[in-house]
């Protein structure tokens, strides 16, 4: 499996803007064409609740947009800014199924790329 490094770099550049301790990043693509990007954000002061990067990616995007298309998630250390498990959570590949994609790419602890079809 690879990843078109555009998107594995606009997924990075993601999870940079993150504030939160563990920072993700998404990206969606479909047929070559970048379609959405997030980063996970916490909600309110109190930081206990946040907004996933996944779907901060879906904002904005209809079904007939996502059916078919395929998400990169990263996740980034705090300290080092190195990568790290990115296994979406079980809600957000719910979400993600819901919204028809197809794949859902993801980083194990060891590095190694990840393709979970949906």
């Amino acid at each position: 499996m690879k990843i078109r490094e555009e998107i594995f770099d606009l997924a990075v550049s993601q999870a940079k803007k993150s504030t939160m301790r563990h920072r993700h990043g998404s990206v969606i693509w479909k047929s070559g064409k970048i379609l959405g990007a997030g980063y996970n954000f916490a909600l309110g002061a109190s930081r206990r609740f946040s907004i996933h990067s996944e779907k901060d990616a879906l904002k904005g995007l209809r079904f007939e947009q996502t059916h078919g298309a395929n998400l990169l998630c990263i996740r980034l250390t705090v300290s080092q800014g190195l990568m790290a498990s990115s296994c979406p959570c079980t809600g957000c590949t719910g979400l993600l199924k819901r919204r028809g994609l197809k794949s859902l790419f993801w980083f194990d602890s060891f590095g190694n790329l990840n393709r979970t079809l949906l």
